[in-house]
């Protein structure tokens, strides 16, 4: 996938979901879910899991996954038509939601810490992900991140501020390739050490 996947650009595009100015944006009836509640909570489940990587919508010229692009009436609705040739990046928005909880993850101090403040945030995989990439460690499946840190002023905080905790998040699965990640991940070192013990959720 990273071969596939550019990196997140440092802002996130006008139209990203993950923006507070944009919740509740009106779209076509055919799309109505684009940028409510549950389909929040569906992505934001796929990143807190650490199985996923978020893609730009603006970047998917693959009408297969993501048709809206090529839409005359997603266009006429005042959205932006994505080219054919366009390149395929992972989604801004996405990378500063979780960049945040990890800052919040340091703040905590531990693990149980973080995971009791904030239970919808980051499993312990995911966080073991974005430590690596953080810093710096080629992550198989993964784009690099950029040096500077991405805007987050206009970002939602999906764990708290979204009120996902009466929706029923997709609990943290143990799929194959994020059990390989994070053994990779344990092999390089980079598990993170305070508070490993405890809730792997």
């Amino acid at each position: 996938m990273s071969k596939d996947v550019k990196r997140a650009p440092v802002t996130p595009c006008h139209e990203c979901p993950w923006r507070v100015s944009n919740q509740g944006l009106p779209v076509p009836q055919k799309y109505d879910g684009a940028y409510g509640r549950t389909e929040r909570a569906a992505q934001w489940s796929a990143v807190r899991d650490g199985n996923y990587v978020s893609t730009c919508h603006l970047s998917l010229a693959d009408r297969e996954m993501f048709p809206h692009g090529g839409d005359p009436e997603w266009i006429a609705a005042g959205y932006q038509a994505v080219p054919e040739h366009a390149e395929k990046r992972e989604c801004a928005g996405a990378v500063a939601a979780a960049l945040r909880e990890m800052r919040l993850l340091a703040a905590a101090g531990s693990w149980d810490e973080y995971h009791r403040q904030r239970p919808q945030g980051l499993s312990k995989d995911a966080a073991t992900l974005w430590a690596a990439r953080i810093q710096g460690h080629a992550v198989p499946g993964r784009p690099t991140l950029r040096k500077v840190v991405v805007d987050d002023r206009d970002i939602i905080e999906p764990a708290t501020d979204d009120g996902f905790s009466d929706l029923d998040l997709v609990p943290p699965k143990q799929y194959r390739q994020v059990v390989e990640l994070v053994e990779w991940a344990a092999r390089q070192g980079l598990l993170p050490s305070a508070g490993a013990g405890g809730q792997t959720a």
